[in-house]
């Protein structure tokens, strides 16, 4: 087998990419508390790409498993406010734990409405975490089942 592929199902394992209703919610909270992870978006699956943005949004996320097999050599770039644009308040405010994170998550060959929803999702978990933190979705076609389904029987038509 190619070096350069990863089996599914080494990648469910890794990335957690399949998962049980118990698990959608945190064990140390109460049972009767909101889900907290993505997989309860899709009823169970989280979505590779979604699963990918959480990891990124975490500490650490360059070591995960699989990672470097999946996508290829890491690369890890972190902007910052440009001294030009920041007054001492804002050099404060951005030092800060309130500070919002935003990411930028482009899609390239589109996505589903459901990723956005997995996506608006894992930023609202992130806020109940005290993390804030927006995504802004590009993408090059947004995908739903009807689409998917017209575009597959013209294929086969």
């Amino acid at each position: 087998s190619d070096k350069s592929t990863v089996p599914f199902a080494a990648l469910r394992k890794a990335f957690r990419l399949s998962l049980d209703e118990a698990e959608f919610f945190d064990p140390a909270e109460p049972p009767a508390t909101a889900p907290t992870d993505i997989a309860y978006t899709y009823s169970g699956y989280a979505p590779l790409s979604c699963r990918l943005v959480q990891f990124a949004s975490n500490p650490g996320w360059e070591n995960v498993h699989n990672l470097e097999a999946l996508v290829g050599p890491i690369t890890m770039v972190k902007q910052s406010l440009p001294e030009g644009l920041r007054d001492d308040a804002g050099a404060a405010r951005a030092e800060s734990s309130e500070r919002r994170r935003v990411t930028l998550v482009f899609f390239l060959g589109g996505c589903t409405y459901t990723e956005i929803s997995a996506l608006r999702f894992l930023r609202s978990v992130s806020a109940a975490h005290g993390v804030p933190e927006e995504f802004i979705v590009a993408t090059t076609k947004l995908i739903n089942g009807t689409k998917l389904v017209q575009q597959a029987y013209e294929d086969l038509g």
